[in-house]
């Protein structure tokens, strides 16, 4: 394998950011009653398109391998969760016509008492690489990109939410030192909350 590149997202990898997207957060498809996976990408890349919220493409960088971008690291300062939260309820509202007044509200709840991040924390929202480029080291050096940008910004902690039952993802983040520090209920599924401190 080459050298893997990390670079920061553009308009122009919507499509492809979409892919990335949906694999670390499948259920987008069911949340916004959309019809099929296609849908889910269509959505997903009209939604990265939109600036400055939580699924916004300048809030990502993009792993290339053979010139190829095979990986996705969605990342922002934890002081900006809410807000980006927000702001991302909004567009998925405006944007899509099985976005009902119910789930609006309801991921407005969540925006709201769900704790990502602090503002003393860097968080990691969407870590994501191409099923054939696993077990590679595109995950490690995501993860160590997003751990320089922290360090970078003046961060000494970061934070991620993942599923209770991601068993590879969460042995990924035990290597490199996170630890649980809260478990709760969202959307029906069980949520670990990781932090390493840096």
């Amino acid at each position: 394998m080459e050298t893997i590149n990390i670079r920061p997202a553009s308009l122009d990898d919507a499509k492809k950011v979409a892919e990335l997207l949906y694999l670390s957060m499948s259920w987008i498809k069911d949340f916004m009653k959309l019809e099929n996976k296609s849908a889910s990408l269509d959505f997903l890349e009209e939604m990265v398109k939109i600036e400055d919220h939580a699924f916004s493409f300048d809030k990502i960088s993009l792993a290339e391998a053979n010139e190829e971008v095979v990986g996705l690291l969605l990342s922002y300062p934890g002081g900006e969760s809410m807000k980006l939260g927000l702001k991302t309820a909004i567009n998925f509202r405006q944007a899509s016509d099985y976005f009902s007044v119910f789930k609006f509200l309801k991921l407005l709840w969540a925006t709201l008492t769900v704790e990502k991040a602090d503002k003393r924390e860097y968080y990691i929202s969407n870590l994501g690489v191409e099923d054939k480029y696993r077990k590679l080291g595109i995950g490690e050096n995501l993860l160590t990109y997003a751990e320089n940008k922290a360090v970078n910004s003046g961060y000494k902690r970061l934070s991620l939410l993942v599923r209770v039952d991601n068993e590879v993802a969460k042995n990924l983040y035990y290597k490199y030192n996170y630890k649980i520090i809260n478990v709760f209920k969202f959307n029906k599924r069980k949520i670990c909350k990781m932090i390493k401190d840096i």
